[in-house]
């Protein structure tokens, strides 16, 4: 177990079935990232705009946050339809090809597991 407190108790053992501890791991590396990431734009460029354009104090508090948050739907996104139109198994053109020689417990993909883990 991770600690003493969750050792050999029922919520180890769920959570242990369904995650690896690499994948806790990289959920965390990946928050950490975000969130680094997410200080140095805002120091750099998210609070430097709002003045740039004389945008009011009050809507620019609310830009560095959003335009953060568009930034990262946006690669997401963007990011899940290269690989469903342009992506090497082509799910937008052929969806039935998902569950061919689908096998419970079978390795993912790693550019879908990565756009999951993000």
């Amino acid at each position: 177990g991770i600690g003493p407190w969750l050792r050999e108790s029922w919520e180890w053992h769920y959570t242990s079935f369904y995650f690896e501890m690499t994948q806790v791991y990289q959920i965390l590396g990946i928050a950490v990232f975000l969130t680094l990431l997410r200080f140095f734009l805002n120091f750099a460029l998210l609070k430097r705009i709002p003045k740039w354009f004389n945008i009011i104090e009050h809507d620019a508090q609310k830009f560095p946050e959003s335009s953060f948050k568009t930034l990262i739907h946006g690669v997401t996104w963007f990011w899940a339809m290269y690989l469903c139109v342009f992506g090497e198994d082509k799910f937008f053109f052929y969806p039935s090809i998902t569950w061919q020689k689908f096998i419970t417990g079978a390795p993912v993909p790693s550019e879908l597991y990565w756009l999951y883990m993000l």
